[in-house]
């Protein structure tokens, strides 16, 4: 419930940020009394499922999973970061958030990924301020987007994630109001395809 858990971010780890079942992530300026203090990962940090205000389930594709664990895995470890709106909420006998997972032994035929782009800046009182992020895609992997997913904290109007090609053609990937359930919205072009340079 986002009264209680503002949001949960699911990341993957190849080391753990501390051997512990409960630890501080140190963000948001805060540290719960009695833990340990360290960030999710000491090494592969790598988001693989977020989710904030009272947003549904993540259901991906059909045979699309995350490989996790085994001899040459990048991800050996899940930790489940949740950030509270008020821990006023917080019944005595403990908080319930968390997420449900489903995992298989047999691999999967594609494997599923989070592309992550964030911004970072200050906006002055009673001004409008437009943030941007951008990279170029540097692998030889072959991206099929099939969900977009947008964050911001209580200003944020509209977030919009563009593909923009090497010829700089500009292909709408997502766009939606941060302040709906922050899921996976499905791409509108379920073609689209993301290659190096792009």
């Amino acid at each position: 419930d986002m009264g209680t858990a503002h949001h949960m971010l699911l990341f993957g780890c190849k080391e753990p940020g501390q051997r512990e079942t409960l630890f501080s992530c140190g963000e948001m300026g805060r540290t719960l009394e009695g833990t340990k203090q360290a960030a999710p990962c000491r090494s592969g940090q790598q988001i693989l499922y977020a989710w904030a205000k009272n947003a549904p389930k993540l259901d991906l594709p059909r045979d699309v999973g995350f490989k996790v664990g085994g001899p040459k895995a990048d991800i050996k470890y899940l930790v489940l970061q949740v950030h509270y709106a008020s821990v006023e909420y917080i019944p005595e006998e403990g908080d319930q958030s968390g997420v449900v997972l489903e995992y298989t032994d047999v691999p999967q035929s594609k494997r599923a990924g989070v592309y992550f782009l964030g911004t970072n800046g200050m906006i002055p009182a009673k001004a409008t301020t437009y943030m941007e992020a951008a990279c170029k895609l540097n692998t030889d992997l072959e991206i099929h987007p099939f969900a977009f997913r947008t964050h911001t904290h209580a200003l944020g109007r509209v977030v919009s994630g563009w593909k923009v090609s090497p010829g700089m053609e500009w292909s709408l990937i997502g766009k939606k109001d941060p302040q709906l359930p922050q899921m996976f919205y499905p791409i509108d072009d379920s073609t689209m395809t993301l290659r190096r340079g792009d």
